[in-house]
């Protein structure tokens, strides 16, 4: 994928008169200034959202999730595992800054005339598309050098998921509700091949649905993936820092929180239309199009009022912020509900204290959990019986 964003990248600088000349077109369209500093939801990139809603989905991603916890198992050690860690934040703090070089160059090859708004796309999801076949058809092959690269990392992801999915369905459902005591390993090897399938053909469908919705395809992912993940780092928030929190209450705060973060999501994709704030978009021209466009006013229709829209315009950076807070109050509210836990009964293993969390605790304290983390490292190889469920 790099290979491909990167030749897009230099050739992209070298079709739009190099390095000085993309910043320039950038600084003078205003595309170089700093998100806005307002705390209002409904706007769509704000600081406040890109700083804690884009932190709390980065901690929910590599820490909590399953396609990340099979990645830590597989390395020997937990330091091993503390490395991948830091270096997929290191991969994807890379993205994140290849991707605004793209958008820089994309700007200013388009400044002047805007595909979306001269109909020569119909959506925004075209637009890179578009300049890759503008750019790379010159060049014999690198248009296919490009596309493989991008499919070479949507199956790697795509295969991840799927095997993650399958793998917490047999280990945690399917292993426990079965009749039987045991289970061979032809079985299982079976039941895994036919579930891949399935959500295979499953994910292949939901792709070919996507195409129908209106919205920006990259808004969407973060909209489903800020409705379902914040609720489950909170789930593992409450295990640590909560221990008085038992594990009815959290529970039904997941599931609550779960219902309610997938209704403003299905809201606000059907919703039609939304506050301007939300949608992010700055001003772009279309008076360097040929031939020129006729640029009619489309008549105003009235719509009825809504009076959920404030709700389903809230931008997809804070559907991680409201999901782990809510689950967090409504868990620790259920304690009112469902009783709680004597703090002695639990391990204190299993807990964490802000010190900890913060690096504020003594140094003393520190080399002892640093040596305690070294000595209980956990060798795979001991383990059979954990490399088999893996495998």
């Amino acid at each position: 994928m790099f290979l491909g964003v990167i030749l897009s990248i230099v050739f992209g600088f070298m079709d739009s008169g190099g390095v000085r000349k993309v910043f320039e077109i950038a600084s003078t369209g205003d595309r170089l200034n700093l998100p806005s500093l307002s705390l209002n939801p409904s706007i769509r990139y704000t600081v406040f959202g890109l700083t804690v809603g884009s932190s709390l989905y980065a901690i929910a991603a590599m820490a909590v999730l399953q396609i990340s916890a099979q990645r830590y198992l597989c390395v020997k050690s937990t330091r091993a595992a503390q490395g991948v860690a830091w270096l997929g934040y290191a991969f994807v703090i890379m993205t994140l800054l290849l991707s605004s070089l793209v958008a820089l160059i994309l700007y200013a090859k388009y400044s002047q005339c805007d595909p979306f708004r001269a109909k020569i796309i119909k959506k925004p999801d075209q637009l890179y598309p578009l300049f890759v076949v503008q750019t790379f058809g010159k060049y014999p092959g690198f248009t296919g050098l490009f596309i493989g690269s991008i499919l070479s990392a949507s199956l790697s992801t795509v295969s991840s998921g799927i095997n993650s999915i399958t793998t917490v369905i047999l280990e945690d459902i399917y292993k426990r509700i079965s009749i039987f005591p045991s289970i061979s390993n032809e079985r299982e090897a079976l039941i895994s091949k036919i579930l891949s399938n399935v959500f295979g053909i499953l994910t292949t469908l939901i792709a070919f649905l996507m195409s129908y919705f209106e919205n920006n395809i990259s808004v969407i992912v973060y909209q489903v993936a800020g409705s379902l993940t914040p609720p489950i780092l909170s789930v593992f928030l409450l295990g640590f820092f909560a221990p008085r929190v038992n594990s009815r209450s959290v529970l039904v705060a997941f599931i609550i929180c779960l219902i309610f973060q997938s209704w403003v999501l299905i809201g606000a994709n059907l919703t039609v239309k939304q506050y301007a704030g939300r949608d992010g978009r700055l001003p772009v021209s279309v008076d360097g199009c040929l031939p020129a466009l006729n640029r009619t006013l489309q008549p105003i229709v009235t719509q009825k009022s809504n009076p959920l829209l404030p709700l389903y315009s809230v931008s997809f950076l804070w559907y991680n912020i409201n999901g782990v807070f809510l689950t967090i109050i409504l868990g620790l509210l259920g304690i009112l509900v469902f009783g709680s836990n004597d703090p002695k009964s639990i391990d204190k293993s299993l807990l964490c204290t802000w010190k900890d969390a913060f690096g504020c605790g003594s140094s003393i304290q520190t080399k002892d959990q640093l040596m305690k983390v070294k000595n209980t490292d956990i060798e795979l190889e001991n383990l059979p019986v954990e490399r088999q469920e893996l495998l």
